[in-house]
């Protein structure tokens, strides 16, 4: 029986001769191996970045935790200042806004001819008013207007509120007489009430007078010698 050796003549001189091969095949495991795990690194590196910002940012959060807080009563505490500013306006407002409303009935009351009277009287936000009534004749109407136009031309005291208010731009809108009646002796009368009118016109307010400065080269005093804020001088006697 013959026997052929079919071995390559290198591999049969050196018996080592896988020995690159394996080198080589290390080599390339070795690098692939390093490869990796230079990639999951920076992939950690990278959670671990992310995860230190995101505590970071809680911290941040707990931090701030007390002024959100206070942020969520921010709305109530605007309303609840706000209505104390209402409050303190209501408190501080001139005393002749204050006394307007009153001032404008008793002119009313008080310009009012004997043999007129009213029936009905508003006033808007923009104090613009509207005045109806009745009377005997148009006569006291037209004396009714006139006095209450004459109000513009008072003049004005600054310790009286009642000359700081006026009637302006009066409109007699309506002035109508009842129809005649004639009664079976042949007398003529007019029904009740004879006439009835509507006035429109605006409410205003003159500024008070300013008082006199004092005159250039005189010190006023007052009852116990000081300087009065009015500029008049008095002496105590």
């Amino acid at each position: 029986m013959i026997k052929i050796n079919l071995v390559p003549i290198d591999e049969l001189e050196n018996p080592y001769w896988y020995v690159p091969d394996l080198i080589l095949f290390l080599a390339i495991a070795l690098m692939s191996y390093l490869g990796v795990d230079m990639y999951f690194g920076s992939i950690q590196k990278q959670i671990n970045e992310a995860n230190e910002k995101i505590e970071s940012l809680n911290a941040s959060t707990a931090q701030l935790a007390p002024d959100l807080e206070r942020f969520k009563t921010l709305d109530t505490d605007v309303k609840t200042l706000q209505t104390k500013l209402q409050a303190l306006q209501k408190i501080t407002i001139s005393k002749l806004e204050r006394f307007t409303p009153l001032i404008v009935l008793e002119h009313i009351q008080n310009l009012k001819p004997q043999g007129v009277w009213y029936t009905g009287f508003s006033v808007t936000n923009t104090m613009n008013f509207n005045l109806k009534g009745m009377a005997f004749n148009n006569v006291m109407t037209a004396e009714l207007m006139t006095s209450l136009r004459a109000t513009a031309a008072t003049e004005t005291d600054a310790s009286d509120l009642r000359t700081q208010v006026y009637f302006d731009n009066l409109n007699l809108v309506e002035a109508t007489l009842s129809p005649v009646t004639t009664t079976p002796t042949g007398e003529t009368s007019r029904e009740m009430p004879p006439s009835s009118f509507e006035i429109t016109g605006v409410i205003k307010e003159r500024a008070p007078p300013t008082p006199p400065s004092p005159v250039s080269g005189q010190t006023p005093i007052s009852r116990n010698g000081a300087v009065r804020a009015d500029g008049t001088t008095t002496q105590k006697f």
